[in-house]
């Protein structure tokens, strides 16, 4: 999964002329150094906000179709073309009529158009690839205090020409410019705030769930948990391509929801992504909450049922197989990688990631 500019803007939101009447600049023997600086401060406050200002091609690119595909950066203005290599190697444009936009959502949200589904895809990287225009539009609809923004980074780029500055307290951003950025407007696709919730199978899954209570979310399912999670799922993952190619048939079989991507680190039946540049040292869990952060985006994980204690069993009693200490290992050297963005509903994940709460949830808001 990977983000591509396409094309560069054709103007910036602000013009030279500007830059120099805020800056009040005469003459004309900067005008090359203050039209970088413009470009400069534009790109650094796209990177503060997570959103593109002015128009803008970018593609994105995918191993196979989810079902759900949120657009990973914007404001998404719109939707130009979703094309696809085929299981014989072709590629091709879907027609517009197969699939459905919504550009207001946070983020923008393309689906299968009611009564369809994605065709399938060869198993190669970047099988699918969506391309989007980005942006408020010209300089003309960038909001006011964006523009403000891009006018002062661009004039304490002007000032303070030096790479170092020793002695004083150094900060992100000017405060001002900081604080200018904070004001966003209601538009969709600036940041990706749907938690993901991670269903292991463990015996504590159904009170972890209770104890989580509702919570608009998508849910990903860790191996057998897909059998028994009645709710609609967006993922199931294993490490394991024949195990999971069953345990879809056993869902299938109870007449439960489909339409969930699958995801697996070699091919199988039913498996829509295969994916093997993620690390896969650890368990299964770790494998798909690693799909959750590096290849979806997702910035708030939730595990349930996944406590890797050893006094807890699984779904219907059953012990636990092997002693868990190389499971815990793993999840130990990954705990950097997860930092702020994992936390658990249960038993020794939760003590080493901590629980979810409120305010954690809604930091990304």
């Amino acid at each position: 999964m990977g983000l591509k500019l396409i094309t560069k803007p054709a103007a910036e939101p602000v013009s030279l002329a500007e830059q120099k009447l805020h800056m009040r600049v005469d003459g004309a023997d900067e005008d090359t150094l203050i039209e970088a600086q413009i470009v400069a401060a534009r790109m650094l406050c796209e990177s503060h906000l997570c959103a593109a200002i002015v128009t803008q091609v970018w593609e994105w690119t995918l191993d196979g179709f989810l079902h759900r595909l949120e657009i990973p950066h914007g404001p998404v203005m719109s939707v130009d073309s979703v094309s696809y290599v085929d299981s014989a190697g072709v590629s091709r444009t879907l027609d517009p009529a197969a699939y459905q936009v919504d550009v207001t959502e946070r983020p923008a949200v393309i689906l299968p158009a009611p009564g369809a589904a994605w065709p399938r895809t060869r198993a190669q990287l970047a099988a699918v690839t969506v391309r989007f225009t980005l942006g408020f539009g010209d300089a003309a609809e960038v909001p006011g205090n964006i523009k403000s923004a891009v006018k002062l980074l661009a004039a304490h780029l002007y000032a303070n020409r030096e790479p170092i500055n020793i002695g004083n307290i150094v900060n992100e951003l000017p405060f001002t410019v900081a604080a200018l950025l904070s004001i966003r407007p209601p538009m969709g696709g600036w940041v990706m705030t749907r938690p993901l919730l991670v269903m292991g199978f463990a015996a504590c899954l159904f009170d972890d769930l209770k104890a989580l209570g509702p919570l608009a979310c998508d849910v990903m399912a860790i191996n057998r948990a897909g059998i028994v999670a009645d709710a609609a799922l967006d993922h199931w993952v294993s490490l394991h391509p024949d195990q999971l190619a069953g345990f879809m048939d056993r869902r299938a079989a109870l007449g439960k929801p489909d339409g969930f991507t699958a995801w697996a680190p070699a091919a199988g039946h039913g498996i829509a992504c295969v994916t093997t540049d993620v690390e896969r040292f650890g368990t299964s869990a770790l494998y798909g909450v690693r799909i959750a952060l590096h290849k979806l985006g997702y910035r708030r994980v939730i595990l349930a049922g996944v406590p890797f204690d050893d006094a807890m069993p699984y779904v219907g009693g059953a012990p636990i197989p092997q002693p868990l200490i190389g499971h815990q290992r793993a999840w130990r050297l990954a705990r950097p990688e997860l930092a702020e963005r994992v936390r658990s509903l249960s038993g020794w994940t939760r003590r080493l990631l901590g629980a979810p709460s409120t305010a954690w949830l809604e930091a990304v808001r």
